[in-house]
């Protein structure tokens, strides 16, 4: 009996998953594979990468739980979800900038078998701060 892949909320995180050698009952087999659902970028007003030493980011998929992303292989980033297909809200966090949030959806390919990695940059704005004269 095939399985289906779906993106509907039918895990712990709230995502929907795909891959881990699961048949879309389409004749197509999605051996094991797993790819990173989205991938976040925290860059200053300017443009310049903020190191992941100074910030973290969380995620929610389809109304989840957030959970904490885990440092990326570039200094600068942030992988959010592996195999995780959905709506995801992203909150970013660095040292000396206000917080941000991002809401996008992470599709699955045309197979149905793995998630189209979302690469999101989120630009941080400095937080104000007061004087001390």
């Amino acid at each position: 009996e095939a399985c289906t892949t779906t993106v509907a909320s039918d895990s712990e995180d709230g995502g929907g998953r795909a891959g881990g050698g699961l048949d879309t009952g389409s004749g197509i087999d999605c051996g094991v594979q797993s790819f990173p659902s989205s991938r976040i970028v925290l860059q200053d007003e300017i443009g310049t990468a903020i190191p992941e030493d100074d910030s973290s980011a969380e995620y929610a998929v389809n109304g989840g739980a957030f959970l904490d992303c885990i440092p990326g292989s570039d200094a600068a980033g942030f992988v959010c979800g592996r195999d995780l297909a959905g709506a995801f809200v992203v909150r970013a966090h660095a040292e000396s900038y206000a917080s941000e949030e991002r809401q996008f959806e992470v599709e699955l390919d045309e197979t149905g078998c793995w998630v189209q990695t979302r690469t999101v940059e989120v630009s941080m704005r400095s937080e104000e701060r007061g004087s001390a004269d």
